[in-house]
């Protein structure tokens, strides 16, 4: 089963669009600061759940429970 012309137009449409936010983030970004914590313009709150995702993953409980003593 084959895809569709409207298929193939939202997955071109997905495409540019992707590669439009790239280019646009591209002409953003000057220096590290900038890639990595956006140029510091975020507020605290921002900041604070952008640690938090960051700092917390799914193999967390793993992690823990290995570098516990062994028993």
């Amino acid at each position: 089963m084959g895809l569709a012309t409207a298929d193939y137009l939202v997955i071109i449409a997905y495409f540019l669009v992707i590669l439009g936010i790239g280019l646009y983030a591209a002409t953003k970004v000057k220096s590290a600061g900038d890639y990595f914590a956006g140029g510091r313009r975020f507020n605290k709150w921002l900041m604070a759940a952008h640690s938090l995702g960051t700092g917390t993953h799914a193999d967390d409980p793993v992690g823990v429970a290995g570098a516990g003593p062994p028993h």
